[in-house]
């Protein structure tokens, strides 16, 4: 039985006043034969027709531009690109029936970096004044990202996780099930003991990130077809050896972008970035994504986010899940830069409890 998949592509919320709408993104599994691609947006084209992605700048840049990166062989790998992809599609499709609801105890860190705190970071901002989309893949890189990407990475990290009070949350994971088999994934903050507390929700308000369980779905078998890819070669992760492959979403074949809101007006939002694949289980274990391209019409220079992903054993399942353990997210917006640190522990499988009150 092939099953329908309705994914929404995180994170969904993403500055203080830019809150960003994911589009429900439909994939396919089994012998179903896939939709007929749409016709690319006017407004898709504009924003990204001319952009270059970073995975076809030459490693030593790219190396530059993902700190992450350091410590990656190229060289002739044990399987080709296309079936590292459809091996890393099936090990995504194969859990998405096994998915329950679920609930784990979410701390998030937030830190802001301007150029007056931070001197000798004032490279990184560019005022509002956008990048020209013909200017070239090395100068568009070198204005987006600082010269030394691997310290700032490094000193805003440290900021969140030394300097900043942390905040407390219950993240939800719900699956919604139709009766023709489609699944949607639903991902929320609550507070499940005092869901009036206004101080909670004025929290919830000001936080910048949700929707990180969507985003390996880019590689589900239906989704990836939106994307090109390249086989950067091989490196150890986390204790793992993997396949590095970098990805970029095509202007031209992506149907149902993710979109930002601002004061009533929707921009388009298309992702590149870098996955670490297991070789052994073709799971995703690292994956960081960046804007395929800057946004001047909002003054959004930059969007990056880096999920750490594990196998999680839930209580009262049979099979452990692969599920985000840490995401760091890094903007710049209207010349200022911040981050934002989530951290995930205590999955467990979430039941919704009902009361039933006595007549009046």
């Amino acid at each position: 039985m092939s099953i329908g998949l309705v994914s929404v592509f995180g994170p969904c919320l993403f500055g203080r006043s830019t809150p960003l709408r994911n589009t429900p993104q439909s994939a396919t599994a089994g012998d179903e034969a896939p939709e007929p691609a749409a016709k690319p947006s006017a407004q898709i084209m504009k924003a990204y027709g001319d952009a270059q992605p970073y995975m076809d700048c030459a490693l030593p840049e790219l190396k530059r531009i993902v700190p992450a990166l350091e410590g990656l062989k190229p060289g002739k790998e044990e399987l080709p690109l296309q079936a590292i992809l459809d091996r890393t599609g099936e090990a995504i499709q194969a859990q998405i029936p096994k998915m329950p609801n679920l609930i784990a105890a979410e701390s998030v860190a937030q830190a802001d970096v301007t150029g007056d705190k931070k001197p000798g970071a004032g490279a990184l901002y560019n005022s509002g004044r956008g990048f020209p989309q013909a200017a070239g893949i090395l100068q568009q890189y070198s204005l987006q990202f600082a010269t030394d990407e691997k310290q700032l990475e490094q000193n805003l990290h440290l900021t969140l996780v030394t300097e900043t009070p942390w905040k407390n949350f219950d993240y939800l994971i719900l699956v919604r099930r139709s009766t023709g088999g489609a699944q949607t994934l639903e991902e929320s903050r609550a507070d499940l003991k005092a869901p009036n507390d206004k101080r909670l929700k004025r929290e919830q308000k000001i936080l910048h990130g949700i929707g990180f369980e969507y985003l390996w779905l880019l590689f589900l078998p239906g989704n990836a077809p939106e994307s090109n890819y390249r086989l950067l070669g091989h490196q150890k992760m986390y204790g793992q050896e993997t396949y590095v492959v970098g990805f970029a979403q095509s202007p031209a074949r992506v149907k149902q972008p993710g979109e930002i809101d601002l004061s009533g007006q929707t921009y388009p939002l298309l992702y590149q970035g870098i996955a670490w694949i297991d070789k052994a289980t073709f799971r995703i274990v690292r994956l960081r994504t960046d804007l395929l391209a800057p946004l001047p019409a909002i003054q959004l220079e930059r969007f990056s986010s880096d999920l750490r992903f594990e196998p999680i054993d839930i209580a009262d399942l049979k099979v452990a899940l692969w599920l985000p353990r840490q995401v760091e997210l890094i903007w710049m917006q209207g010349g200022q830069m911040s981050g934002e640190l989530h951290v995930y522990t205590k999955y467990s499988m979430f039941h919704a409890t009902v009361r039933v009150l006595p007549p009046a």
